[in-house]
């Protein structure tokens, strides 16, 4: 779970290209603390690289209030649509992401970066 400070969380993801793919955070603060979500807003997106202006695909979290945590997901279509090389060693199956958290307040907060590594499908 990252923790909220003043550099992102590394996490690496690793996505199965044809198949639904999901991930949940819960943020804590630097005593261990669970952050309240309300009226916040968390969005990410994939890229070939840091510079490369086209978004290959866009992480929108979902908030669950009950639970203080953030879910995103994609589609086994939204995956499907990730182009692989033909092994996870292949460059042309890795991407880069981050997700960023907008307070209540409007101020925005790197939470989480990685790279992405997308497993081409057999089956299609």
């Amino acid at each position: 779970m990252p923790s909220v400070g003043s550099e992102a969380a590394k996490l690496d993801l690793l996505i199965n290209q044809g198949a639904d793919f999901s991930f949940e955070l819960q943020l804590t603060d630097s005593d261990d603390v669970v952050v309240a979500l309300a009226g916040s807003t968390f969005l990410g997106h994939i890229r070939r690289s840091k510079s490369n202006p086209g978004v290959i695909e866009t992480l929108s979290g979902v908030v669950n209030l009950s639970t203080n945590k953030v879910a995103f997901f994609l589609s086994n279509v939204q995956t499907s649509a990730i182009s692989a090389g033909d092994s996870i060693s292949d460059s042309a199956s890795k991407y880069v992401y981050d997700i960023e958290w907008t307070k209540p307040g409007g101020i925005k907060v790197r939470i989480l970066e990685g790279v992405v590594t997308v497993s081409r499908e057999v089956t299609r």
